[in-house]
């Protein structure tokens, strides 16, 4: 991440990450993605190594969005 290669993407709840989120992280819940996609995101995730997580092993929401930015044509990294 300190080389700008690596970008976290936090799925969860707009109000968890605002509680406490990883530095440098974008909030990006399911349905934020489906709602609000557009052409800068491309450009910030483009040509870097993507971790989308969540708050705990049985949350699906980085599940969703990791399948969601697959399914825009991002590749997995």
């Amino acid at each position: 991440m300190a080389g700008g290669q690596t970008l976290f993407l936090d799925a969860r709840e707009i109000p968890e990450y605002q509680e406490m989120h990883i530095p440098g992280a974008l909030s990006i819940p399911p349905e934020l993605l489906e709602k609000e996609w557009d052409r800068s995101m491309a450009d910030v995730i483009k040509g870097r190594h993507i971790v989308v997580y969540c708050s705990q092993a049985s949350c699906d929401a980085a599940l969703k969005v990791a399948e969601r930015l697959q399914s825009l044509g991002i590749p997995r990294s």
